[in-house]
């Protein structure tokens, strides 16, 4: 059985793949109320997926580029 965190976590990715962003978006708020990062150490992995997830949801897909790891792509 998975725990609550991490069944909120997959409910809302399984909800986004399925076209349900208002739900996903919903799953994602009721993890990250039950979040405390500074003291609970492996909350922030929680945090670290809960924020790629929301990013993706977000319309930003696999080419937007993070920065840091790919300098050349902010110049396009």
């Amino acid at each position: 059985m998975r725990a609550q965190k991490e069944e909120l976590l997959f409910r809302a990715m399984e909800q986004g793949l399925s076209g349900r962003s208002d739900e996903a978006t919903a799953s994602l708020g009721a993890l990250e109320s039950m979040l405390d990062v500074d003291a609970v150490p492996e909350d922030l992995g929680y945090q670290l997926f809960a924020t790629a997830v929301r990013h993706r949801l977000a319309g930003a897909g696999a080419g937007s580029r993070n920065p840091y790891l790919h300098p050349d792509a902010s110049e396009r």
